[in-house]
Protein backbone atom coordinates (compact mmCIF):
# COMPACT_ATOMS: atom_id res chain seq x y z
CA UNK A 1 0.00 0.00 0.00
CA UNK A 2 2.68 2.07 1.26
CA UNK A 3 4.36 1.95 -2.46
CA UNK A 4 1.06 2.74 -4.19
CA UNK A 5 0.67 5.98 -2.28
CA UNK A 6 4.41 6.96 -2.91
CA UNK A 7 3.51 6.07 -7.04
CA UNK A 8 0.23 8.14 -6.87
CA UNK A 9 2.38 11.02 -5.54
CA UNK A 10 4.65 10.70 -7.94
CA UNK A 11 2.04 10.70 -10.80
CA UNK A 12 0.68 14.22 -8.97
CA UNK A 13 3.76 15.70 -8.68
CA UNK A 14 4.56 15.12 -12.37
CA UNK A 15 1.10 16.57 -13.21
CA UNK A 16 1.56 19.77 -11.43
CA UNK A 17 5.38 19.86 -13.09
CA UNK A 18 3.86 19.54 -16.84
CA UNK A 19 0.72 21.48 -15.93
CA UNK A 20 3.79 24.54 -15.04
CA UNK A 21 5.75 23.70 -17.78
CA UNK A 22 2.90 23.72 -20.59
CA UNK A 23 1.95 27.35 -19.35
CA UNK A 24 5.11 28.85 -18.77
CA UNK A 25 8.08 27.26 -20.79
CA UNK A 26 8.95 29.04 -24.35
CA UNK A 27 7.03 27.55 -27.24
CA UNK A 28 9.36 26.04 -30.05
CA UNK A 29 10.87 29.51 -31.62
CA UNK A 30 12.99 27.86 -33.66
CA UNK A 31 11.13 28.31 -36.99
CA UNK A 32 12.71 28.63 -40.28
CA UNK A 33 12.36 32.10 -41.53
CA UNK A 34 14.69 32.31 -44.56
CA UNK A 35 14.22 29.02 -46.54
CA UNK A 36 17.27 28.14 -48.59
CA UNK A 37 18.21 31.74 -48.05
CA UNK A 38 17.54 35.73 -46.94
CA UNK A 39 18.14 38.61 -48.62
CA UNK A 40 19.69 42.01 -47.39
CA UNK A 41 19.26 43.23 -50.96
CA UNK A 42 16.63 46.24 -50.21
CA UNK A 43 14.96 46.29 -53.40
CA UNK A 44 14.56 42.35 -53.58
CA UNK A 45 13.67 42.29 -49.94
CA UNK A 46 10.66 45.42 -50.45
CA UNK A 47 9.12 42.97 -52.97
CA UNK A 48 8.30 40.29 -50.29
CA UNK A 49 6.67 43.09 -47.99
CA UNK A 50 4.63 44.15 -51.27
CA UNK A 51 3.85 40.91 -53.53
CA UNK A 52 4.01 37.80 -50.39
CA UNK A 53 3.60 39.33 -46.92
CA UNK A 54 0.44 41.19 -47.23
CA UNK A 55 -1.28 37.95 -48.83
CA UNK A 56 0.06 35.63 -46.14
CA UNK A 57 -0.88 37.99 -43.19
CA UNK A 58 -4.58 38.22 -44.81
CA UNK A 59 -5.30 34.42 -44.79
CA UNK A 60 -3.54 34.24 -41.07
CA UNK A 61 -6.20 37.07 -40.15
CA UNK A 62 -8.95 35.11 -41.61
CA UNK A 63 -8.58 31.85 -40.33
CA UNK A 64 -8.80 34.28 -36.82
CA UNK A 65 -11.54 36.35 -37.72
CA UNK A 66 -12.97 35.16 -40.91
CA UNK A 67 -15.92 38.07 -41.32
CA UNK A 68 -13.22 40.54 -41.20
CA UNK A 69 -12.79 41.55 -44.73
CA UNK A 70 -16.85 41.50 -45.36
CA UNK A 71 -18.86 43.75 -46.16
CA UNK A 72 -20.18 46.30 -43.44
CA UNK A 73 -23.75 45.57 -41.67
CA UNK A 74 -25.04 49.15 -41.78
CA UNK A 75 -23.31 52.28 -43.31
CA UNK A 76 -26.52 54.59 -42.94
CA UNK A 77 -26.82 57.23 -39.94
CA UNK A 78 -30.04 55.90 -38.93
CA UNK A 79 -31.50 52.73 -39.93
CA UNK A 80 -34.52 50.44 -38.70
CA UNK A 81 -32.88 46.80 -39.82
CA UNK A 82 -34.14 43.34 -39.77
CA UNK A 83 -32.30 40.64 -37.04
CA UNK A 84 -32.10 38.33 -40.10
CA UNK A 85 -29.40 40.75 -41.76
CA UNK A 86 -27.27 40.87 -38.85
CA UNK A 87 -24.25 38.82 -38.66
CA UNK A 88 -24.44 37.76 -35.13
CA UNK A 89 -21.47 34.54 -35.34
CA UNK A 90 -19.01 33.65 -33.47
CA UNK A 91 -16.47 36.15 -33.91
CA UNK A 92 -13.71 37.25 -31.71
CA UNK A 93 -13.19 41.19 -32.96
CA UNK A 94 -14.82 42.52 -29.85
CA UNK A 95 -13.27 40.20 -27.17
CA UNK A 96 -12.08 41.72 -24.85
CA UNK A 97 -11.13 38.54 -22.70
CA UNK A 98 -9.76 36.38 -25.79
CA UNK A 99 -7.08 38.81 -27.11
CA UNK A 100 -6.83 36.39 -30.16
CA UNK A 101 -7.54 39.13 -32.24
CA UNK A 102 -4.28 40.98 -31.38
CA UNK A 103 -1.78 38.59 -32.27
CA UNK A 104 -3.25 39.23 -35.78
CA UNK A 105 -2.55 43.18 -34.90
CA UNK A 106 0.59 42.79 -33.47
CA UNK A 107 2.29 40.66 -36.36
CA UNK A 108 1.30 43.15 -38.64
CA UNK A 109 2.13 45.88 -36.99
CA UNK A 110 5.89 44.53 -36.42
CA UNK A 111 6.08 43.15 -40.07
CA UNK A 112 5.40 47.17 -41.15
CA UNK A 113 7.92 48.20 -38.55
CA UNK A 114 10.09 45.79 -40.82
CA UNK A 115 9.46 47.02 -44.06
CA UNK A 116 9.78 50.31 -42.13
CA UNK A 117 13.46 50.27 -41.11
CA UNK A 118 13.86 48.46 -44.41
CA UNK A 119 13.46 51.20 -46.76
CA UNK A 120 13.54 54.18 -44.31
CA UNK A 121 16.70 53.84 -41.72
CA UNK A 122 20.20 53.90 -42.03
CA UNK A 123 22.86 53.31 -39.64
CA UNK A 124 24.05 56.54 -37.90
CA UNK A 125 21.13 58.43 -38.94
CA UNK A 126 17.76 59.45 -37.38
CA UNK A 127 14.88 57.48 -38.75
CA UNK A 128 11.80 58.71 -39.74
CA UNK A 129 8.94 56.13 -38.47
CA UNK A 130 7.93 57.79 -35.39
CA UNK A 131 8.40 54.22 -33.25
CA UNK A 132 11.74 55.30 -33.14
CA UNK A 133 11.36 57.84 -30.38
CA UNK A 134 13.66 60.22 -32.39
CA UNK A 135 16.26 58.33 -31.78
CA UNK A 136 19.52 56.93 -34.22
CA UNK A 137 19.74 53.65 -35.51
CA UNK A 138 23.39 52.31 -33.96
CA UNK A 139 23.24 48.68 -35.47
CA UNK A 140 20.89 46.81 -37.60
CA UNK A 141 20.84 43.18 -38.91
CA UNK A 142 18.44 41.89 -41.14
CA UNK A 143 17.46 39.59 -43.75
CA UNK A 144 13.95 38.60 -45.63
CA UNK A 145 12.74 35.37 -47.59
CA UNK A 146 9.71 34.84 -49.12
CA UNK A 147 8.87 32.64 -45.91
CA UNK A 148 9.51 35.44 -43.59
CA UNK A 149 12.13 37.14 -42.55
CA UNK A 150 14.15 39.22 -38.90
CA UNK A 151 14.96 41.92 -37.97
CA UNK A 152 18.17 43.38 -35.31
CA UNK A 153 18.93 46.65 -33.93
CA UNK A 154 20.06 49.36 -31.50
CA UNK A 155 19.01 52.72 -31.14
CA UNK A 156 19.81 55.62 -29.09
CA UNK A 157 22.30 58.70 -29.20
CA UNK A 158 25.91 59.51 -29.86
CA UNK A 159 26.46 58.76 -26.48
CA UNK A 160 24.17 56.34 -24.54
CA UNK A 161 22.57 53.19 -26.18
CA UNK A 162 18.99 52.78 -25.24
CA UNK A 163 16.73 50.47 -26.82
CA UNK A 164 17.54 46.83 -28.44
CA UNK A 165 15.23 44.96 -30.29
CA UNK A 166 14.62 42.30 -32.44
CA UNK A 167 12.15 40.72 -33.93
CA UNK A 168 11.50 37.32 -36.48
CA UNK A 169 8.58 35.95 -38.60
CA UNK A 170 7.55 32.84 -40.47
CA UNK A 171 4.09 33.64 -42.81
CA UNK A 172 2.21 30.20 -43.47
CA UNK A 173 -1.22 31.45 -43.50
CA UNK A 174 -2.87 30.12 -40.19
CA UNK A 175 0.57 28.12 -39.03
CA UNK A 176 2.15 31.63 -39.15
CA UNK A 177 4.79 32.28 -35.91
CA UNK A 178 6.76 35.34 -35.04
CA UNK A 179 8.92 36.33 -31.51
CA UNK A 180 9.37 40.00 -30.25
CA UNK A 181 12.08 41.38 -27.81
CA UNK A 182 12.66 44.85 -26.77
CA UNK A 183 14.90 45.83 -24.25
CA UNK A 184 14.67 49.37 -22.98
CA UNK A 185 18.16 50.37 -21.61
CA UNK A 186 16.70 54.05 -20.05
CA UNK A 187 13.42 52.58 -17.79
CA UNK A 188 14.58 48.78 -17.74
CA UNK A 189 11.71 48.00 -19.92
CA UNK A 190 11.56 44.45 -20.97
CA UNK A 191 9.26 42.91 -23.46
CA UNK A 192 9.24 39.05 -24.59
CA UNK A 193 6.18 38.15 -26.94
CA UNK A 194 5.86 35.07 -28.93
CA UNK A 195 3.34 33.26 -31.31
CA UNK A 196 3.66 29.83 -32.13
CA UNK A 197 2.28 26.27 -32.34
CA UNK A 198 -0.90 28.07 -31.71
CA UNK A 199 0.50 29.71 -28.55
CA UNK A 200 1.02 33.56 -27.67
CA UNK A 201 3.20 34.16 -24.35
CA UNK A 202 3.79 37.96 -23.37
CA UNK A 203 6.33 38.46 -20.42
CA UNK A 204 6.90 42.24 -19.39
CA UNK A 205 9.23 43.15 -16.91
CA UNK A 206 9.97 46.66 -15.44
CA UNK A 207 11.15 45.33 -11.46
CA UNK A 208 10.30 42.22 -9.86
CA UNK A 209 7.45 44.72 -8.34
CA UNK A 210 6.09 45.38 -11.48
CA UNK A 211 5.51 43.03 -14.05
CA UNK A 212 2.98 41.22 -17.01
CA UNK A 213 2.43 38.07 -18.02
CA UNK A 214 0.15 36.38 -20.61
CA UNK A 215 -0.69 33.52 -22.35
CA UNK A 216 -3.35 32.30 -24.71
CA UNK A 217 -3.61 28.55 -26.83
CA UNK A 218 -6.03 29.91 -29.38
CA UNK A 219 -6.67 26.29 -29.74
CA UNK A 220 -7.53 24.95 -26.60
CA UNK A 221 -8.83 28.77 -25.52
CA UNK A 222 -6.76 27.71 -22.35
CA UNK A 223 -5.92 31.71 -21.40
CA UNK A 224 -4.75 33.61 -18.64
CA UNK A 225 -2.62 37.11 -17.54
CA UNK A 226 -1.35 38.65 -14.30
CA UNK A 227 0.12 41.85 -13.54
CA UNK A 228 1.31 43.47 -10.63
CA UNK A 229 2.10 47.09 -10.29
CA UNK A 230 2.29 49.30 -7.18
CA UNK A 231 0.87 46.48 -5.16
CA UNK A 232 -2.20 45.97 -6.64
CA UNK A 233 -2.10 42.59 -8.75
CA UNK A 234 -4.29 41.58 -11.57
CA UNK A 235 -5.61 38.65 -12.40
CA UNK A 236 -7.58 36.84 -15.20
CA UNK A 237 -8.05 33.23 -16.17
CA UNK A 238 -10.57 31.26 -18.57
CA UNK A 239 -12.10 28.45 -17.26
CA UNK A 240 -12.34 25.34 -20.32
CA UNK A 241 -14.62 23.38 -18.57
CA UNK A 242 -16.88 25.17 -16.96
CA UNK A 243 -16.19 28.18 -19.96
CA UNK A 244 -16.62 31.02 -17.93
CA UNK A 245 -13.93 33.68 -17.33
CA UNK A 246 -12.66 35.01 -14.22
CA UNK A 247 -10.99 38.51 -13.60
CA UNK A 248 -9.96 39.95 -10.16
CA UNK A 249 -8.07 43.56 -10.12
CA UNK A 250 -7.60 44.84 -7.24
CA UNK A 251 -10.91 44.74 -5.16
CA UNK A 252 -12.86 44.86 -8.86
CA UNK A 253 -14.14 41.48 -9.77
CA UNK A 254 -15.82 40.32 -13.04
CA UNK A 255 -17.19 36.75 -14.21
CA UNK A 256 -18.29 36.06 -17.83
CA UNK A 257 -20.01 32.53 -18.92
CA UNK A 258 -19.10 32.12 -22.84
CA UNK A 259 -19.29 29.44 -25.44
CA UNK A 260 -16.53 28.87 -26.84
CA UNK A 261 -15.07 32.40 -27.84
CA UNK A 262 -19.14 34.04 -28.09
CA UNK A 263 -19.60 35.86 -24.94
CA UNK A 264 -23.08 35.10 -23.82
CA UNK A 265 -23.01 37.38 -20.41
CA UNK A 266 -21.02 39.05 -17.31
CA UNK A 267 -21.51 40.25 -14.14
CA UNK A 268 -18.83 42.89 -12.43
CA UNK A 269 -17.98 44.54 -9.24
CA UNK A 270 -15.99 48.05 -9.18
CA UNK A 271 -14.65 48.84 -6.05
CA UNK A 272 -13.38 52.05 -6.27
CA UNK A 273 -16.91 53.80 -7.26
CA UNK A 274 -18.99 50.84 -5.24
CA UNK A 275 -20.91 49.58 -7.93
CA UNK A 276 -22.37 46.41 -9.48
CA UNK A 277 -23.35 45.78 -13.54
CA UNK A 278 -24.25 43.28 -16.14
CA UNK A 279 -23.92 42.72 -19.65
CA UNK A 280 -25.99 39.61 -21.45
CA UNK A 281 -25.85 39.00 -25.34
CA UNK A 282 -29.10 39.54 -26.65
CA UNK A 283 -28.34 36.95 -29.76
CA UNK A 284 -29.88 34.43 -26.82
CA UNK A 285 -33.13 36.51 -26.43
CA UNK A 286 -35.40 35.83 -28.90
CA UNK A 287 -38.20 37.89 -28.70
CA UNK A 288 -37.19 40.79 -30.61
CA UNK A 289 -37.32 41.23 -35.26
CA UNK A 290 -36.02 44.55 -35.79
CA UNK A 291 -33.08 46.97 -34.34
CA UNK A 292 -33.22 50.26 -34.68
CA UNK A 293 -29.80 52.24 -35.09
CA UNK A 294 -28.34 56.02 -35.02
CA UNK A 295 -25.03 57.02 -35.26
CA UNK A 296 -25.14 60.54 -35.59
CA UNK A 297 -25.82 61.37 -31.63
CA UNK A 298 -23.51 60.96 -28.46
CA UNK A 299 -23.94 58.33 -27.50
CA UNK A 300 -24.62 56.21 -30.24
CA UNK A 301 -28.51 54.79 -29.86
CA UNK A 302 -29.61 51.46 -30.16
CA UNK A 303 -33.26 50.10 -29.82
CA UNK A 304 -34.60 46.82 -30.49
CA UNK A 305 -38.33 46.16 -31.53
CA UNK A 306 -40.81 43.11 -31.63
CA UNK A 307 -43.55 43.25 -34.26
CA UNK A 308 -43.33 47.12 -34.65
CA UNK A 309 -42.97 47.69 -30.82
CA UNK A 310 -40.27 48.59 -28.90
CA UNK A 311 -38.78 46.07 -26.34
CA UNK A 312 -36.34 45.96 -23.16
CA UNK A 313 -35.95 49.84 -23.06
CA UNK A 314 -34.98 48.72 -19.47
CA UNK A 315 -31.32 48.38 -20.52
CA UNK A 316 -29.09 50.00 -22.15
CA UNK A 317 -28.72 48.24 -25.48
CA UNK A 318 -25.49 48.83 -26.96
CA UNK A 319 -24.48 47.25 -30.85
CA UNK A 320 -21.58 47.26 -33.31
CA UNK A 321 -24.16 46.89 -35.88
CA UNK A 322 -21.83 49.39 -38.29
CA UNK A 323 -19.11 46.59 -38.50
CA UNK A 324 -19.19 43.47 -39.94
CA UNK A 325 -19.94 41.64 -36.84
CA UNK A 326 -23.28 42.59 -35.29
CA UNK A 327 -23.06 42.40 -31.05
CA UNK A 328 -26.07 43.00 -29.48
CA UNK A 329 -26.25 43.70 -25.77
CA UNK A 330 -28.13 45.04 -23.29
CA UNK A 331 -25.68 46.38 -20.30
CA UNK A 332 -27.62 47.28 -16.31
CA UNK A 333 -24.67 49.57 -14.80
CA UNK A 334 -24.04 51.55 -11.65
CA UNK A 335 -26.51 50.05 -9.56
CA UNK A 336 -26.43 47.95 -6.07
CA UNK A 337 -25.90 44.20 -5.83
CA UNK A 338 -29.75 43.99 -4.39
CA UNK A 339 -30.78 46.16 -7.91
CA UNK A 340 -28.68 43.90 -10.16
CA UNK A 341 -31.04 41.02 -8.54
CA UNK A 342 -33.73 42.56 -8.56
CA UNK A 343 -33.35 42.47 -12.63
CA UNK A 344 -32.93 39.27 -13.82
CA UNK A 345 -32.25 38.22 -17.48
CA UNK A 346 -35.19 37.59 -19.41
CA UNK A 347 -37.32 34.67 -19.19
CA UNK A 348 -36.37 34.05 -23.11
CA UNK A 349 -32.64 34.44 -22.16
CA UNK A 350 -31.68 30.80 -23.64
CA UNK A 351 -27.65 31.62 -22.42
CA UNK A 352 -28.18 28.80 -19.69
CA UNK A 353 -26.65 31.17 -16.92
CA UNK A 354 -28.53 33.57 -14.46
CA UNK A 355 -27.16 36.82 -13.04
CA UNK A 356 -27.42 34.78 -9.37
CA UNK A 357 -24.82 32.33 -11.57
CA UNK A 358 -22.73 34.89 -11.98
CA UNK A 359 -22.88 36.87 -8.49
CA UNK A 360 -22.27 33.37 -6.30
CA UNK A 361 -19.49 32.57 -8.60
CA UNK A 362 -18.19 36.58 -8.34
CA UNK A 363 -18.39 35.89 -4.39
CA UNK A 364 -16.58 33.09 -4.54
CA UNK A 365 -13.12 35.50 -5.93
CA UNK A 366 -13.66 38.09 -3.00
CA UNK A 367 -11.32 35.27 -1.28
CA UNK A 368 -9.32 34.33 -3.88
CA UNK A 369 -5.48 35.14 -3.49
CA UNK A 370 -4.33 32.95 -6.54
CA UNK A 371 -6.55 32.65 -9.35
CA UNK A 372 -3.65 30.89 -11.06
CA UNK A 373 -3.50 28.19 -8.72
CA UNK A 374 -5.78 26.00 -11.51
CA UNK A 375 -2.74 26.17 -13.99
CA UNK A 376 -0.15 24.96 -10.97
CA UNK A 377 1.50 28.22 -10.77
CA UNK A 378 2.36 31.47 -8.84
CA UNK A 379 3.08 34.65 -9.58
CA UNK A 380 6.57 33.89 -8.04
CA UNK A 381 6.80 31.50 -11.16
CA UNK A 382 6.65 33.85 -13.95
CA UNK A 383 8.77 35.85 -11.83
CA UNK A 384 11.23 33.35 -11.74
CA UNK A 385 10.68 32.48 -15.58
CA UNK A 386 10.79 36.33 -16.72
CA UNK A 387 14.30 37.07 -14.93
CA UNK A 388 15.24 33.85 -16.59
CA UNK A 389 14.36 34.93 -20.22
CA UNK A 390 15.25 38.84 -19.80
CA UNK A 391 19.15 38.05 -18.86
CA UNK A 392 19.68 36.02 -22.54
CA UNK A 393 19.29 39.54 -23.81
CA UNK A 394 21.18 41.90 -21.14
CA UNK A 395 24.39 41.78 -22.82
CA UNK A 396 23.11 41.23 -26.35
CA UNK A 397 25.30 42.50 -29.24
CA UNK A 398 24.75 42.61 -33.08
CA UNK A 399 28.00 43.06 -34.96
Amino acid sequence: MKKIWILALSLLLIACTNAKKSILEIPNLDFDVCGTGCVNDTSTAESFFTEVYQKQLDLFVENIDPNRFGDSNITEREIMISRDELIMADSVQYNDDFPILNIYINLNHYVEVSGDLLSECAIGYYCAPTWLFGEKLLDFDYGFSELGGYFKYMSGSDLTTSRYVEFKFALDGANSSYLYVEYNYIDSCFVFESFSDGVYQKYRHYSDDRYYYEYLDVTTLENLSYSITQSIESFEIFDTENQTFYSINGGSFKVAKYQGTELVAYAYYYDILDYYGYLLNFKFVPDWDELYYVNNTIPIETHLYDGGNEVYSEYQVVSTVNIRYALVAGILTDVTEEELVSHPFPLSFSGGVTIEDLLSEMAKLENEENLLHQYGITPEDILVQCLEIRKQFENVSIS
